[in-house]
């Protein structure tokens, strides 16, 4: 993970010194009969990558924005734990949002806490999130879900839990963090699942660094599409230059 961080970064930056260099030479005159016509791409697919953001973030406003009152089942989704054992506060701000969906309803509720056992980890995400409603005097029918390893697993995985419950679950909410719930709903539509959203707040100052890494996701849901534009770019770039 450290490797692919560093290795995205520096091709970030290489990107954003080829687009500036590019921006230079149009701007001074140094364009024409120059090799800087040759990353004309660069911009192109910086406006192409430019839509995409602007798409996500309308999808993640409107997730946002969405409020769920009544649920049979609550899917929590489980985050990374602190230190090994402990609540973090993504993960605990998922909870609070799960506990409070859970307590207003009237009739009874599943929640399903799901999220396995990293490798810096000692206990299951899903068991420390099951100690945690359980101290926090959750009023509901808790179930673990203790194999997932991502947000499709998540899904996937939760969902065996919820058909084996009376009426199949009934109305199956989601919960999880309110940058994550846009790509979250992505994942459920490829398993065929149309359920809502709760989102959970994050806090203002962690919200940029935490939706950038999210967009980068939802950009590798297709990254064969995704490389398939930008080599046509290069592919007509190259063959423009020629001419």
């Amino acid at each position: 993970a450290e490797r692919l961080s560093r290795g995205l970064l520096i091709g970030i930056w290489l990107w954003l010194l080829g687009g500036a260099g590019w921006l230079w030479a149009v701007s001074t005159g140094h364009f024409n009969d120059t090799l800087w016509s040759w990353l004309t791409f660069i911009p192109i697919f910086s406006v192409y990558l430019a839509s995409l953001y602007a798409a996500s973030l309308i999808g993640f406003l409107r997730s946002w924005s969405w409020h769920v009152r009544r649920a049979d089942t609550i899917l929590v989704l489980g985050a990374g734990l602190a230190d090994g054992h402990q609540i973090g506060q993504v993960l605990q701000s998922r909870l609070d949002t799960a506990l409070a969906l859970a307590n207003a309803q009237k009739g009874p509720v599943t929640v399903i806490v799901s999220g396995g056992q990293g490798p810096d980890e000692t206990i299951s995400e899903a068991a420390a999130m099951a100690a945690y409603l359980t101290r926090h005097h959750l009023r509901a029918t808790l179930l673990q879900e203790t194999a997932a390893t991502n947000t499709l697993t998540n899904l996937s995985n939760s969902q065996r839990l919820w058909m084996q419950q009376p009426h199949q679950g009934g109305r199956v909410v989601v919960v999880t963090s309110d940058y994550h719930l846009f790509r979250t709903r992505i994942l459920a539509h490829r398993l065929g699942l149309r359920i809502p959203g709760q989102a959970a707040p994050t806090d203002w100052h962690d919200l940029p660094t935490a939706w950038a890494r999210e967009f980068l996701a939802i950009v590798m849901l297709h990254p064969l599409m995704h490389r398939s534009v930008l080599l046509a770019l290069i592919v007509i770039n190259f063959i423009w230059w020629l001419i």
